[in-house]
This record gives structure tokens, sequence and C-alpha cells, in this order.
């Protein structure tokens, strides 16, 4: 209603677990909403136990989770999405999950090659470091929810044990194999804010924010604004048109309540927009004879 409206100040890129019929291309779309492609749940959840894991979770050795698909059905899936044209998404939380999907994309590639937009990998907690080269090896993107790191690191240590927790939440050691990673709320379950997630990208605090968790992934200011700006316009094949403030990019910028150059991840808690520019059309805060939004 809002976009029939002209009153969407957001640009809404949706994943669907079905395929569309007819068929729709990644993309497709009127320039604020747009249908992207197919999304795939290849496994549960770690504090539900059902994240598929290649061995025995660590506080419950009959439990390795559970894989919602076989490998066919995935296959075949990625294969439908792939001769569509289509870009997937698959959530992987375990790293028995993330092993199929890769397994299924690489099958897929060598029909289809890798020519086209890449597919993406979300959540990618528990990945093994030879799981990380392989990511970078195919090309493809990942999605990450740093707010994760606040509410499971607790969890997680029981859930996985000292030695898989090395592998966990790894998001330096994602972009030092030179993946384009994206990060993500994961709202309702956590906070939309998007502050918060650097924050957690910076500090990887408990909620208390006194415990660390893996300070050696700990991203700078620098490092971890890209997540949330460019890098994801670059993992749905649109990174030469948005996600940058440079000539030919779409207006669409944030104009802050103050300068964040060198804040810490806590400093980082009160800042607040004070305009908000979409496509050049103001959505937030107030400029005289500038064209805005409907209310």
């Amino acid at each position: 209603d809002l976009n029939r409206d002209h009153s969407l100040p957001l640009r809404v890129f949706t994943y669907h677990d079905t395929l569309p019929y007819p068929s729709l291309p990644s993309g497709f779309g009127d320039g604020r909403v747009h249908y992207q492609g197919l999304k795939i749940y290849l496994d549960g959840s770690l504090g539900g136990h059902t994240a598929a894991l290649s061995s025995p979770y660590s506080d419950d050795v009959y439990e390795e989770g559970r894989l919602n698909w076989t490998d066919e059905e995935v296959y075949e899936k990625l294969w439908s999405a792939r001769k569509r044209g289509l870009q997937t998404m698959l959530h992987a939380i375990g790293d028995r999950a993330l092993d199929q999907g890769l397994r299924c994309i690489e099958r897929v590639d060598e029909e289809f090659g890798r020519d086209g937009l890449r597919d993406r990998i979300n959540h990618v907690m528990v990945c093994r470091p030879d799981q990380r080269r392989k990511l970078a090896f195919l090309g493809l993107f990942c999605d990450i929810q740093p707010a994760f790191v606040a509410s499971d690191m607790n969890m997680a240590e029981k859930r996985l044990g000292a030695r898989r927790l090395s592998w966990a939440y790894s998001w330096r050691s994602l972009l030092q194999e030179g993946l384009t990673v994206s990060a993500s709320s994961d709202a309702p379950v956590e906070s939309v804010n998007p502050w918060h997630a650097v924050r957690h990208l910076m500090d990887r605090s408990g909620v208390d924010g006194k415990e660390v968790f893996r300070p050696e992934e700990r991203l700078s200011l620098e490092e971890a604004l890209p997540l949330l700006t460019s890098n994801p316009w670059i993992s749905i094949g649109l990174g030469n048109s948005f996600g940058r403030l440079a000539p030919g990019y779409a207006a669409d910028l944030v104009v802050l309540d103050r300068d964040i150059s060198g804040a810490s991840g806590k400093d980082l808690f009160p800042v607040s927009p004070s305009y908000v520019f979409s496509g050049g059309v103001l959505s937030r805060g107030s400029l005289e004879d500038w064209p805005r939004f409907e209310q």
C-alpha cells in the first residue's frame, strides 16, 4: 500500500521459500519493491539443537541437529533457481549444513558455470577454516548477524565446546579470506538498530558490555561500516549503482547528528540520523523546499 501511494521510503528486496510462477528474474521490481530470489533453510538453530553439526553437540552427545533437505532436494532447488536466473540465499548455521550447501552449489556450478550473480549463505555461524576457503573459492556472498555474538556467547560455548567455538562467529576471518560480507539484524529476533550491529562488530561484548567473545575477531569502525552500507548492494548485484557516496550512485544517504570518526563501539548507541534521503527524497528531518515522502 505504501508503495502504491508513493510513500515507501525504503528499497525492499525479498527472498521467498518457493519459486514464483510465472518465472521472474532476480531484481524484478519497480525501483522500490523487488523480488530478489529463492530462500532455502538448510538447518535449524543452535539454541534449539537443530543446527546441523558434523559431530554431536557438546551438551547433548546424542544430538547432531538435522538437515531439512536431502542433497538431491537442495540441488534441484538450486538448479531450478539458476535456470531462471535467480539468486539463492541458503540458511546455514551448522557446519554440516554449510557442507551440504557448498556441495550442492558446486554441483550446480559444474552445469551452469559461475557467471552471473553468485548465491548467498546466511548466518555462517559455525564455519571451519576449510569452509571459509571454499566459500571464497566459489565466490559466494556471506550474510552475518552481529547481534548473535552478544545473545549467543554463553549458549554457544555450551553447544559447541572449545574446539568448535574457535571456528564460530568468525567475522574478521571471513573478511580475511576476501569474502564480501554483509551484516543484518535478524529482526524481530534482535534489534533493527544498525548501530547495535556496528557496536557488536567492533566490541563483541556481552549484554552487560563486560565479557568479550573472541576479541581477535573484532573489527574497526572503518572495517565494520561497509558490512551495512556498500556490501549488501554488492551482494545483490547492484554495487555499481548503490551503497556509495559517489557521482552516478543513487542518492540514498544518512546525515548523522554527530561526527562518529574515531568513535568506540559504545559511543555509537546514542547516534541517530538527522536527515535521511532515499533516492534524493527526504524521509526524515525537515529542509525548506526539499521534496519528502508523504507521512
